[in-house]
């Protein structure tokens, strides 16, 4: 017997022990779902003491690259079930589409999860809302939802005056909120709810304008709607949402005295100044989840915004889209447990995503960070240019000097010739950017009005904007689908007898074979103005791009090697050229007879000194920068040389890029995966990638496509052009190009470990990839096991 005892007295002292350190440690917290409301909920939980959020779960490899990018610790999932495992957190949020709600907090149950915050509305079906409170009820655990509003200082202060009968008692409610049902409707209502202390629901009525509806979310949502809900003891609730709204979010509450107005930034109380302004977002989430966090722990008796109460309030959407469907009133609460927006859109179900998520497209290995693995790369380096006391204390010589203008100024002048100098050019002109230093070159080549200016379909607007602005029709050529790069047998496929120049960009810093591209354009007598814009003391054969054509065009713009904030410079090669170029910026303004004689057609792109200040001590530290680039871009490139379906430029001839950004291609049938798979993987690692320069070519643009269709007639050459509008089917190189292209961010701040992180990132899913792919090859083939006989 006493041992029994002694039995049962050491059973409950561990007990309690067990109670008094789920008390005092930290909740481990885990989010499932990371798009819109995913971050509020980790800066939420990140800001109480009680709480540590270890885990992040969402369908999107780039959602997870962002969370772990601001949390180094988190570790991050694409299978929420796989986070469950390996997290094991005390507490998850559920910020999921809607759909899938019911699943998830089931699988978080299995886990052993103890309490659930999750995103409004719980359901919108009735089945859906009596499971999730019957799994809460079954193993134990606390639900509540994201119904903010109810901690919101300003219902909080109306609630508390229509209690206290301050306006007397309610006999009439307005309210309206943009956005669907589906989506802001919840929390009308649930805070309609709020302010009336939960009373319950008779009646309803709802008329949905589905016209065009779209999908959001998943769910087929509405116009607009407008109608009733009847509260016991005869309230009535008018409402209107989503097109309908004057405003995003208001509730006029009318008693037998006076009426409130309330809403997120509105608050006018009988007898009392209204209260316009956002509350401090902060705080009344702060209390959100830290009663919740109490509640979950034992330390409070309820919780405001708990499941039961949510449920009703998803109720009162379910059945508004019960009474649409129906065309008129329904009685609550309805017994109706379908799926009853699919009746009411007259689809077979109202999802059109799989109840429950899934990650079956991902690579599984373990060693990613998609799976619980280490992210390859910590913290990114900083693509901030180097600004410091050169650039400083040449802004203020020329504030001291009160010569801002570079037309009676030196320090422009002295920029050109040193630019000039370093590049051994005999003329440099400095402009405003990079689009008005190649508007200048084509200024200086006098062309006429339906001229042809061949160029890439893939750079920066500001390459072809200049061939439009001199009344010129642009022309585009290929690329090659490995370098980006303009290629002589592309060019020379796109001359005609109307090609006058070639605008060729060494996109992201590296040369393009200018040989052969030369000695075509020298033999057919065309112009070849250099787009150095990306490509800063990048070399070809030992000579500096931007010395080979006429012009080199550079800009000096923000993103690039060295900047002056904006700015350009044109180099002129060809002395003859240089009179018109300098003219051309000043709106074809000769100065040098002292009257006002403009010889012709101009643009006034003329820099400032205090760009010229900041741009000459920039390229003074331009020969280092590059250097940094190179050595580390160098380094990269040695190691991803090695990596099966990793595909880099290769140059036949000897070049020296000047890495405005690092760039490879993908080998998707090598791999397995798709390159914007690549680019969501390397994200989740810590890389900042990007998937191809461009959306889409240049002359897809809608300034191009509007002019071929008359809406916009700004550019006559252009529109009367008779040459066939171009088709993205007829640049196959350019095609192959942004579909397989991936681009890092590059700066002379990177350093060995940030190379080193990358070319781990980059292994790490080129195993995997091959991996998975080389499992699903074997699973295929597997021979299948003939059933028993019975």
């Amino acid at each position: 017997m006493g041992s029994l005892t002694r039995r049962v007295k050491n059973r409950i002292r561990r007990e309690m022990l067990r109670k008094s350190i789920w008390a005092r440690r930290p909740l481990r917290v885990g989010i499932i779902g990371f798009g819109g409301i995913g971050p509020d909920h980790a800066d939420a939980f990140g800001d109480l003491a009680s709480t540590h959020l270890v885990a992040v779960s969402d369908l999107s490899p780039e959602r997870l690259g962002r969370a772990a990018a601001r949390r180094q610790w988190l570790r991050t999932y694409v299978e929420h079930t796989r986070m469950l495992i390996d997290a094991k957190p005390d507490i998850v949020s559920i910020c999921t589409w809607p759909q899938s709600h019911r699943d998830v907090l089931l699988d978080a149950a299995r886990m052993g999860v103890k309490g659930v915050m999750c995103e409004k509305p719980l359901a919108l079906q009735g089945e859906h809302l009596d499971s999730m409170l019957a799994i809460c009820s079954e193993f134990g655990i606390k639900l509540a939802c994201g119904h903010q509003y109810r901690f919101h200082p300003n219902f909080v202060r109306a609630r508390a005056a229509i209690r206290s009968g301050a306006i007397g008692e309610v006999t009439h409610v307005r309210a309206h909120i943009r956005s669907s049902l589906a989506n802001n409707g919840p929390h009308l209502f649930d805070t309609v709810r709020f302010l009336l202390s939960d009373r319950p629901v008779t009646e309803i009525f709802c008329d949905c304008d589905r016209r065009n509806y779209v999908m959001d979310r998943g769910l087929p949502v509405e116009q607009s709607a407008s109608g009733y809900v009847e509260f016991q003891g005869g309230v009535r609730v008018t409402f209107v949402t989503g097109a309908l709204a004057p405003s995003f979010f208001e509730i006029e509450v009318e008693g037998l005295k006076e009426t409130i107005t309330v809403g997120p930034e509105v608050l006018k109380l009988p007898h009392a100044d209204p209260m316009i302004g956002k509350a401090d977002q902060a705080l009344y989430r702060n209390r959100q989840f830290g009663e919740f966090i109490e509640w979950v722990r034992g330390r409070r008796p309820n919780y405001d915004a708990d499941g039961v109460t949510a449920a009703e309030s998803a109720r009162v959407i379910v059945g508004l889209y019960e009474s649409a469907a129906v065309g008129g009133p329904i009685k609550m609460p309805s017994p109706n447990k379908s799926d009853v927006m699919a009746t009411l859109f007259g689809l077979e179900q109202s999802s059109d995503t799989a109840t429950s998520p899934t990650s079956a497209t991902w690579p599984t290995s373990r060693d990613l960070a998609i799976n619980g693995g280490k992210r390859a790369l910590g913290r990114w380096f900083s693509t901030a240019p180097h600004i410091g006391l050169a650039e400083a204390r040449g802004v203020a010589d020329v504030l001291r000097s009160k010569q801002l203008s570079s037309t009676e100024g030196r320090v422009v002048r002295d920029f050109e010739r040193r630019f000039a100098r370093d590049y051994g050019a005999p003329h440099a002109v400095a402009s405003t950017s990079g689009t008005s230093a190649v508007h200048v070159a084509l200024g200086a080549l006098n062309l006429r009005a339906g001229d042809e200016v061949i160029t890439t379909p893939v750079s920066d607007m500001g390459t072809v904007i200049p061939i439009l602005a001199c009344n010129c029709t642009p022309v585009f050529a290929d690329i090659d689908p490995v370098s980006g790069n303009l290629t002589r047998e592309s060019i020379a496929a796109a001359i005609t007898p109307r090609t006058k120049a070639v605008i060729l960009v060494h996109l992201f810093g590296r040369p393009a074979d200018l040989d052969p591209i030369c000695e075509l354009l020298r033999s057919r007598n065309i112009a070849l103005i250099e787009d150095c814009a990306q490509a800063h003391l990048a070399e070809y054969k030992g000579k500096r791009v931007g010395t080979f054509g006429d012009f080199g065009c550079f800009s000096f713009q923000q993103s690039k090697q060295v900047t002056c904030g904006d700015g350009g410079v044109t180099l002129v090669n060809q002395p003859d050229h240089h009179k018109r170029a300098a003219f051309f910026i000043d709106k074809g303004w000769d100065r040098a007879g002292g009257g006002r004689a403009h010889l012709f057609f101009g643009m006034n792109y003329r820099m400032t000194e205090l760009q010229g200040a900041v741009a000459r001590a920039q390229i003074a530290r331009l020969s280092d920068l590059i250097r940094a680039r190179r050595t580390q871009a160098h380094a990269l490139a040695e190691r991803l040389a090695k990596l099966p379906g990793i595909i880099l430029p290769t140059d036949d001839f000897e070049s020296r890029p000047a890495w405005w950004m690092f760039h490879f291609n993908v080998d998707e049938q090598l791999l397995g995966i798709s390159t914007s798979q690549v680019v969501e993987l390397l994200r989740s690692e810590g890389v900042q990638a990007k998937h191809g320069y461009l959306k889409r070519p240049l002359f897809s643009e809608d300034m191009f496509t509007l002019a071929r269709s008359g809406e916009n007639t700004g550019y006559p050459a252009y529109l009367n052009s008779d040459l066939r509008p171009p088709l993205v089917a007829d640049y196959p190189g350019m095609q192959e190009f942004l579909e397989r292209s991936v681009l890092i961010f590059w700066s002379d701040r990177v350093e060995q470990r940030h190379v080193e992180g990358i070319a781990l990132a980059v292994k790490k899913i080129s195993e995997a990839a091959r991996e998975s792919q080389q499992s699903a090859k074997l699973a295929v083939g597997k021979p299948q096991l003939s059933p028993v006989p019975a």
